[in-house]
């Protein structure tokens, strides 16, 4: 059944509010740990691309790694307030997260390549010679 939202002046009501509000800040929620999402890995003739939206990241908060085969990406951010500034309301937290990808045989591990422009993180992997494709002429007789 839905009823109509309505305002009252009743202290109680104003009351409960402010508790909740109190009993909320003093035992917060625990924190997910966040991650990234719209992560988005595309194919092109000449390499594979990943694409990691990553507002709010530095290029220090970010580390791309390459380890047997595998390309990890991680970053850390903490946030703090300035010196002599006490934190009164925040609404971005600490983030961590931390993602890996498989590489398979076809990725020239030795030149790939990151960049972080507007927020998104590009890495590209080129292939290896031998696995891109290319055009075998054909010889009329």
């Amino acid at each position: 059944m839905l009823m109509q939202w309505k305002t009252t002046s009743d202290p109680f009501f104003a009351f409960n509010r402010q508790f909740d509000g109190l009993f909320r800040e003093l035992f917060p929620a625990p924190k997910a740990t966040a991650r990234p999402r719209g992560l988005a890995l595309d194919e092109t003739d000449e390499a594979f691309v990943l694409r990691a939206p990553l507002p709010g990241l530095s290029s220090e908060d970010l580390s791309v790694e390459v380890e047997n085969g595998t390309l990890k990406l991680s970053a850390k951010r903490s946030t703090s307030a300035p010196e002599g500034y006490t934190t009164v309301r925040r609404e971005r937290g600490d983030l961590s997260f931390e993602r890996s990808v498989r590489l398979g045989p076809k990725v020239d591990t030795d030149a790939i390549e990151a960049k972080l422009e507007h927020g998104v993180l590009t890495i590209t992997m080129p292939k290896r010679a031998e696995q891109k494709p290319r055009q075998i002429a054909i010889v009329a007789a």
